[in-house]
């Protein structure tokens, strides 16, 4: 893929991250949306805005939109072997219960 070819790519997924962000982030899915669009296809990021839209109302919550589009993603991601959720290190105290004093 050429750079010019690249840049549409870039430009595409960032104007469907903008319409993702503006209809069904109810403030807790940013990163979420970023992460999905980032990594999966263009062609898959069309297609699930499409079946979202297609299967929510404008009068739904804006949290149940949020919810159905995060499985949407997640659905399309699992398809290609991705994973959309961060894995995150568990925190060991390594010093045990300690009391400042």
């Amino acid at each position: 893929m050429g750079s010019a070819a690249y840049a549409r790519q870039l430009q595409q997924k960032a104007e469907v991250l903008q319409k993702r962000l503006d209809s069904y982030n109810d403030g807790r899915r940013k990163t979420f949306f970023c992460t999905a669009v980032s990594l999966l296809a263009p062609q898959d990021v069309l297609c699930v805005m499409a079946q979202s839209a297609h299967q929510t109302q404008v009068d739904m919550p804006i949290r149940a939109r949020a919810v159905h589009a995060v499985r949407c993603f997640e659905d399309r991601a699992a398809r290609r072997g991705i994973t959309l959720r961060p894995h995150r290190k568990k925190r060991h105290n390594a010093g045990g219960n300690r009391t400042q004093g």
